[in-house]
């Protein structure tokens, strides 16, 4: 026998005893086949390819190299493939992807068949594609059915869509009256763009309020040509309702003096226009209003009682330090809007200055008891101690469990999904893993324990996986589950030569991106600290011994904390150790809070100075900072009795 046979009949017996015995083999052996298959796959002829990816069966990850193969040979997979690849791994994240991927080759090639034999998944393009075949099959009825729904959206929709939206539009289903519908959706997202391409698609019979609309989206100013040009309608009542704000913001003045005339061309209710007073008045609280407009502007609020504009009243009158006026609008409020913590604990500051101590500790006291920043800084004006507990219920029906750790292990550890998340995360692919769980935890809800999810990836280590979890569930008094300590180390590191405590890092990363190292924002701030590139590469270059030429590595733990931390620093120093304006700063930037600062010119106090910060994205921050700050002392055994310390409490802002 030949010595190039002899080989061939070993290869052959070693895959078939691989195959025979593959629940038998460790993990060790199949973690380096699944390295070997990662590393060579792509220049192996198709038969090795199978022989390996065989050989991958019993690996948590098998999905992942049969994902990559069937990808990689997509022109030749059949429908039956992908049916069962998909229906096999239904709880995998990547199974649409691939199902989009088959649907648009086979689109390009044209064979309706194959797609009309296709289960497919949920995705917009998808049933898109799979309408189009059913049409290019004969079936125009069944294929145009749905499609109106699908069209009547407030988003641009994807460029798969295209060709039956044509076909549905060429069978006169996209009426006028449709077309019209949808502008009003995308008006509500104040998607100008779209609403104009949409207006160009209206028939010329509609030739008069096609030009009306189009000088409105190119103009606000001339809501009040469109008002009295359009004859009152449904749809013209409601262009001029979502339409009102862009024209407000262009003139308010002369906005408030046209309602009554917009008001009685269009016919509108009495709901309609005191909407529109309510823009003029929102219009009436920037920094260059009139002692006229405001004058108007407080006449009107108080009069139309509205909740979110009293709000920003009393936090005007706390930016002025005028408590008066802090109780005048606070009693303005519904019995309902008053329970909220923020306007108890200002009722109690109130009731202090008129030197009623007794009913304000009673509030104070009250307020103890939920949770939150005023919560805690109430325990500390009464120099209690603030009430926590980390000994709650996990395991559902157990009060106790002694064998917590081995009940939940035997529950979860041979979930598939927990397999492959665990490989995964050996394998350090965190973008997969985090995708992996959060497809596991917002999938079929209702058979979900999120806490002992939650305590599970807490004692895996998965912190990033822990917090998610506990957000799913709305575990709110987990505290273990919500905070965990992650990459401690590095930031040991880092902070070895910084003023900032470990507590607060932790806590501006758990604030910034719920410990996710691979997120990435929509105006593009990345990983764990949420890092803008311009501000990295900027803090970058003070930093010793660091190593960076690209903002993607942001996503690197190591790296994103190195300068994140750097930048915290800066801002922390920057403001006298001050974390209530280092907070600040780190969100919304250091020239806005020294402008903030400059504004209340040393009349407020710490809690005034938050409560009256203007942006409510960067208010909510800095107080959830400081909470979070607070629980990570505890998680760190440092034993904080407050949540505000004493420069920032006596601080003069």
């Amino acid at each position: 026998m030949k010595l190039k046979t002899i080989l061939l009949v070993v290869i052959s017996y070693f895959i078939i005893t691989i195959n025979a015995n593959a629940e038998n083999v460790s993990i060790d052996e199949l973690r380096t086949r699944f390295n070997h298959w990662q590393t060579t796959y792509q220049s192996l002829t198709d038969g090795e390819q199978k022989k390996s990816l065989d050989s991958l069966k019993s690996y948590p990850l098998y999905p992942y190299a049969q994902y990559q193969y069937i990808t990689a040979h997509l022109n030749t997979a059949t429908t039956k493939e992908i049916n069962e690849f998909v229906t096999q791994n239904n709880d995998f994240p990547l199974a649409s992807t691939l199902m989009q991927s088959y649907l648009e080759l086979l689109t390009k090639e044209q064979k309706w068949n194959e797609i009309n034999a296709l289960d497919i998944d949920d995705s917009i393009a998808s049933k898109c594609r799979y309408q189009y075949a059913v049409l290019k099959l004969g079936k125009k009825s069944a294929a145009l059915e749905p499609i109106k729904n699908i069209w009547l959206s407030p988003d641009d929709q994807p460029s798969a869509c295209d060709a039956i939206f044509d076909e549905w539009g060429k069978a006169g289903q996209k009426t006028a009256n449709i077309i019209l519908l949808r502008i009003e959706l995308v008006l509500k997202k104040n998607n100008i763009k779209l609403a104009r391409h949409l207006t160009e698609q209206l028939p010329d019979s509609y030739k008069t309020l096609k030009k009306n609309l189009l000088a409105l989206f190119a103009n606000a100013k001339t809501l009040t040509e469109f008002a009295k040009n359009i004859a009152p309608s449904s749809f013209s009542k409601k262009i001029v309702n979502l339409s009102f704000a862009r024209f407000a913001n262009i003139d308010a003045d002369k906005a408030k003096i046209l309602i009554p005339t917009i008001v009685k061309q269009q016919k509108l209710s009495k709901n309609d226009e005191n909407a529109m007073f309510r823009t003029i008045a929102n219009n009436y609280f920037k920094d260059s209003a009139t002692d006229k407009q405001l004058k108007w502007r407080k006449q009107f609020i108080a009069q139309d009682r509205n909740t979110t504009q009293i709000e920003r009243e009393i936090r005007q009158a706390l930016k002025t330090n005028n408590l008066d006026d802090v109780a005048y609008w606070l009693n303005l409020l519904s019995t309902e809007d008053k329970q909220k913590d923020e306007w108890q604990y200002w009722q109690a500051i109130v009731l202090l200055n008129k030197n009623n101590q007794k009913e304000a500790n009673e509030i104070f006291n009250r307020l103890i008891k939920s949770r939150g920043f005023y919560a805690m800084y109430s325990a500390q004006k009464l120099k209690q101690p603030f009430n926590y507990d980390f000994n709650y219920t996990i395991i559902d029906g157990m009060t106790s469990a002694p064998n917590e750790s081995k009940i939940l292990d035997d529950k979860y550890k041979d979930d598939a999904v927990i397999k492959r998340i665990d490989e995964l995360r050996f394998w350090n692919m965190l973008p997969e893993a985090i995708k992996e769980w959060r497809n596991y935890l917002y999938s079929n809800t209702s058979n979900k324990q999120y806490a002992e999810l939650a305590r599970y990836a807490y004692s895996k280590g998965w912190a990033e996986h822990s917090v998610q979890a506990t957000i799913a569930g709305k575990l709110w008094d987990n505290w273990l589950e919500r905070f965990p300590i992650i990459y401690q180390d590095f930031f040991k590191s880092s902070l070895e030569q910084k003023v900032i405590p470990l507590s607060y890092s932790l806590a501006i990363s758990r604030q910034e991106s719920a410990l996710d190292a691979t997120v990435q924002s929509p105006v593009g701030a990345r990983g764990l600290m949420q890092l803008m590139p311009s501000t990295a590469k900027d803090s970058a270059k003070k930093i010793a011994n660091l190593s960076y030429y690209s903002a993607d590595q942001l996503y690197d733990p190591e790296t994103n904390i190195q300068i994140g931390t750097y930048f915290l620093d800066y801002v922390y120093q920057l403001f006298g150790n001050n974390r209530i304006l280092a907070s600040a700063a780190y969100n919304a930037g250091p020239n806005r809070v020294n402008r903030w600062l400059k504004e209340s010119n040393g009349q407020l106090d710490a809690v005034a100075f938050i409560e009256s910060i203007p942006f409510t994205e960067t208010r909510n921050y800095v107080k959830t900072v400081l909470v979070y700050d607070y629980i990570y002392d505890l998680m760190l055994n440092n034993q904080p009795d407050m949540i505000l310390h004493n420069n920032e409490v006596n601080y003069k802002y």
